[in-house]
Formats: C-alpha cells, sequence, structure tokens
C-alpha cells in the first residue's frame, strides 16, 4: 500500500518534529534544606543512564538525603537498575540515605521489586510521601541537637542552685541556720552564721 502524498503546503508528518528527544531528562528539586529531589523523566537505558549517576551523585554531597524520583520514566531497563544499585553504594560511602519514588501500580515498581530493590532501599508511591516523612524527623534532629550547639547551655545546666534564704537563716536563735546545727545545708550554713555575742565590758 503507497501512502497518499502530501498536499501543497503541508509538511510531511516526520518533518513536523522539532527534532529528536533527549532519551532521559534529569531536574533537580529543592524542597528542604536536607532534602533533595531528583526528577528523572524518559528512558532509562544504557544509553542514558550515565546522565542520572552523575546528575544524582553530585547530590550526595549536598543534603543528607536524596529521593529519586522514577513516576515519569517511560521505559528502565537492566542498565537502570545497575545504576541504582551503584549510587546506592555511592550514597552509603559518603553517608547519604537515597530514597526511591515509584507508583505502587506502575511497571517501573514492578521491576524494581522483582529486581529486589525494595529490600536495598526505601521505595514510596511518590516524592511529595518521601519528603513528608523527612521533614520532621529532620527537624526533630535539629532540635535535639540545638541545646549542646548553644554556648550557655552547659553553663545554666551545671550552674548548682542557690537556695533562697529563710528568714530565720540569720537569726541567732534560730536553730536551722546555726552554723553548729547539722540539719542545715552546707551554703545556707555557711551564709546564715550569726556574729559571737560580744563579752562583758566591751
Amino acid at each position: 500500500m503507497v501512502s497518499a502524498a502530501p498536499e501543497r503546503g503541508q509538511k510531511p508528518r516526520e518533518l513536523l518534529d522539532d527534532g529528536p528527544k533527549p532519551p532521559l531528562e534529569v531536574r533537580l528539586y529543592v524542597p528542604v534544606p536536607e532534602v533533595v529531589v531528583v526528577r528523572v523523566s524518559g528512558q532509562l537505558d544504557v544509553l542514558s543512564v550515565p546522565l542520572l549517576i552523575e546528575r544524582a551523585g553530585q547530590q550526595f554531597t549536598r543534603a543528607p538525603h536524596v529521593v529519586i524520583d522514577l513516576n515519569d520514566v517511560t521505559f528502565q531497563g537492566e542498565a537502570g537498575v545497575q545504576a541504582l544499585r551503584f549510587l546506592h553504594r555511592q550514597a552509603a560511602a559518603v553517608g547519604t540515605h537515597l530514597h526511591l519514588a515509584a507508583d505502587q501500580y506502575s511497571t517501573v515498581r514492578c521491576a524494581l521489586q522483582v529486581a529486589e530493590l525494595d529490600q536495598l532501599l526505601p521505595i514510596s508511591s511518590t516524592a511529595a510521601a518521601v519528603v513528608s516523612r523527612l521533614v520532621p524527623a529532620c527537624n526533630n534532629r535539629a532540635a535535639t541537637r540545638a541545646p549542646e550547639d548553644d554556648p550557655g547551655a552547659s553553663t545554666t545546666s551545671t550552674r548548682p542552685n542557690r537556695r533562697r534564704r529563710s528568714s530565720g537563716a540569720g537569726g541567732g536563735s534560730s536553730g536551722t541556720g546555726d552554723g553548729s546545727s547539722g540539719t542545715g545545708s552546707g551554703s545556707s550554713s555557711a551564709g546564715g552564721a550569726t556574729r559571737p555575742a560580744p563579752l562583758a565590758g566591751e
């Protein structure tokens, strides 16, 4: 069957395209300083995985958590699985936590489960779900570190509490403030000792 020739003034369909599209697109999103989201779109195959490894690997020293969002991936081959394994090892080497996001019913999620990556890396349905889970944890760790970073915190915590002197602590007739009494505290006894009575004739 011979296809009809295009009418006058009409370009062939293949000429209407803007040009070849890149097989993979990687975009970065930073919702909070502790988390970087790497959004991947397109085909994740042997030709495109170097771009993912390069862009994602650059974020491992930027934030303690990196999320690779695979929800816009249209194809993932064995090279993509191996790239994710490599990125996991690279992140662990510098102390960064790597997370994956893929829809529960997508073919990408199925491929990850078949490769048992779900046992190696935490996988959530969306990147937003990962961020919402990580942000409270990051805030709690920051609040826990805050007293240690406060230069006055240790001074305040180690300074002994001074007891308020009672009205009878300095009186000579008071038994609790007398230096010979064993029931008074050390600080109270030191501050509440009475002067000796003057001798007759002085």
